[in-house]
C-alpha cells in the first residue's frame, strides 16, 4: 500500500492520488494509496477550493466518471474524512466559507459540462447514469452538512473539534444555501436537480429562502420531471 501518512500533498499530487483511478471503489481495496486529511484541515479546505473553484483542469486530465468517483470520495464520509475540514474549528471561518460557496462553481464548471439528462427521472437508482451523475444529484445528500446545525447540541471529546459553534454555523449554513441555489439556477437539469436535492433536504429548516429558490426554478422551462421534483423539494418530499 502507497501511504503518504502525515506528509503534506503539494496540490497537483492530491489532484492524482484522488483521481486518477479507473475502479470508482479504489478506496476499499487492502492496497489502495493513503493519505491522513485529518492532520492537515487547512490543507485540505486549501485544497478543496482550489479544486472547486477551477475544477476545470479536470476535464482534460480525466473521465467523466473518474471526475464522478473522485468528488464522491471527497465529500461522502463513509469514503474519506475531507468534506469534514469545512467544519473543522481550527481552520479560519472565511477560508471555509470560501470554499463552500465555491462548490457552485464545481457545478457550474464541471458538473454542467459532463453530466447529460439521461434518465427522465429524478429517480437515480433507476440506472443510466454514471459515477458523475450520481453525484451531481446525491452531493448534499452525503455532505457532512444539514439545516440547522447551530440549533443542534455540541459533542464533546474529540469530535467537538467538527462541530462549529452556533455562530460560525450560521454562516457555515449560509454559504452551503448559497451554493444550492446558485446551482438551481444553472441550464443544465441535472445540476438543477442537485441544487434542489440540497434545497430539499434543507426545505424544514429554511422554509422561506428554500420555498423562494425554488420558486424560481419552478418559473423556468425545464423538463417536466425537473419541475415535479422542484414542486416537492419545496416541502422536503424529496429522495
Amino acid at each position: 500500500m502507497t501511504t503518504f501518512s502525515n506528509r503534506a500533498l503539494e496540490y497537483d499530487e492530491w489532484i492524482t492520488y484522488v483521481f486518477d483511478h479507473d475502479d470508482p471503489e479504489w478506496h476499499w481495496e487492502d492496497d489502495a494509496p493513503f493519505w491522513n486529511e485529518e492532520t492537515h484541515w487547512e490543507l485540505t479546505v486549501d485544497h478543496l477550493t482550489k479544486l472547486f473553484e477551477d475544477p476545470t483542469p479536470l476535464l482534460d486530465s480525466f473521465t467523466p466518471a473518474q471526475i464522478g468517483a473522485g468528488i464522491h470520495f471527497l465529500v461522502e464520509p463513509a469514503c474519506s474524512s475531507h468534506a469534514y475540514a469545512f467544519r473543522a474549528n481550527s481552520v479560519p471561518l472565511d477560508r471555509r466559507i470560501r470554499g463552500l460557496r465555491a462548490i457552485s462553481n464545481l457545478y457550474a464548471q464541471c458538473f454542467a459540462r459532463i453530466c447529460r439528462w439521461v434518465l427522465g427521472t429524478t429517480q437515480r437508482e433507476l440506472g443510466g447514469g454514471g459515477p458523475e451523475d450520481c453525484i451531481c444529484y446525491m452531493f448534499w445528500d452525503v455532505f457532512p452538512f444539514y439545516g440547522k446545525m447551530s440549533e443542534s447540541p455540541a459533542p464533546t471529546g474529540k469530535d467537538a473539534e467538527l462541530w462549529p459553534p452556533p455562530e460560525d454555523a450560521v454562516q457555515l449554513e449560509d454559504a452551503c444555501l448559497w451554493a444550492m441555489e446558485k446551482t438551481a439556477e444553472l441550464a443544465n437539469p441535472c445540476c438543477v436537480v442537485g441544487g434542489l436535492h440540497g434545497l430539499g433536504h434543507w426545505a424544514l429548516a429554511y422554509p422561506e429562502r428554500t420555498s423562494k429558490a425554488i420558486a424560481g426554478v419552478l418559473r423556468r422551462d425545464l423538463p417536466p420531471e425537473v419541475l415535479d421534483y422542484a414542486r416537492r423539494a419545496r416541502t422536503g418530499d424529496i429522495q
